[in-house]
């Protein structure tokens, strides 16, 4: 890791502490100017898990200072595996015109908005105005968001390929959400499946009688690529292996 990116690193955290209440609490006793290297990284920063930003006495507290975005590790795969967003202006024009898009379909910038992200990792939103949590294919962890942290926001996007949208929608638990909170669910299906009968089951299975009034409730990345939005799309496992059994480690969206 080079000077600039440690650097930078150091100051988004001491911005973090700064800013919510729960880093603030995490890492009062961290003396940032003592920490020069790696080493002074890895032996003073304390690792957050988990359970840890999941706990009903910490998420709320983790999300209280607005926009922001969760990324939860999906596990160790023994690769040396990222996507990132690389800071030029080419990225700040694809960003521009996610959150436009979002904003067209949606409203983000009028309502305080939570997307959860059920992509497979690897696939991530940029920082916007709205609060991410990237869930992977978890839909124990999307169900516990919806029931604990929902009233919380006026809109909740969730991104995710069909197949896996179909599996969260018909969970038993999934039918036991109050309908006052199912009524600020959104979707996003990625992918290259979405007939207009998977359309209408969505929208009778999650709003009921009422599902004509949702019609615009549910939006597709199929057929945006020419917006940028074909990064939206899921990476296959197999892409995934290519980058990391080639040594290319980074992922830049143009």
């Amino acid at each position: 890791m080079d000077k600039n990116t440690f650097s930078y690193i150091i100051t988004k955290l001491r911005g973090l502490q700064a800013e919510n209440n729960f880093y603030n609490q995490k890492y009062k006793d961290i003396i940032w100017d003592g920490i020069k290297t790696i080493d002074d990284f890895k032996r003073l920063i304390p690792l957050t898990s988990k359970k840890e930003i999941y706990s009903k006495s910490n998420i709320n507290r983790i999300l209280d200072h607005g926009n922001g975005t969760i990324f939860p590790s999906a596990g160790t795969s023994g690769s040396n595996f990222s996507f990132r967003y690389s800071l030029n202006n080419a990225d700040d024009s694809f960003n521009r015109q996610l959150i436009g898009l979002l904003d067209m379909w949606f409203g983000i910038s009028k309502h305080k908005t939570l997307i959860i992200n059920a992509y497979p990792l690897g696939v991530y939103f940029p920082e916007g105005p709205y609060t991410v949590v990237n869930t992977n294919i978890r839909s124990d962890i999307i169900l516990y968001l919806l029931n604990l942290i929902s009233n919380n926001f006026k809109s909740i996007i969730i991104v995710g390929q069909p197949h896996f949208i179909k599996y969260l929608i018909d969970i038993p638990a999934f039918a036991k959400i109050p309908n006052s909170e199912k009524e600020k669910l959104k979707f996003i299906i990625g992918g290259n499946w979405f007939p207009w009968t998977f359309e209408n089951y969505i929208l009778r299975k999650v709003f009921g009688k009422g599902f004509r009034e949702h019609s615009n409730s549910i939006k597709s990345t199929y057929g945006t690529a020419e917006t940028g939005l074909g990064v939206l799309i899921g990476l296959p496992e197999n892409v995934r292996k290519y980058f990391a059994g080639n040594g290319l480690n980074e992922i830049i969206p143009l």
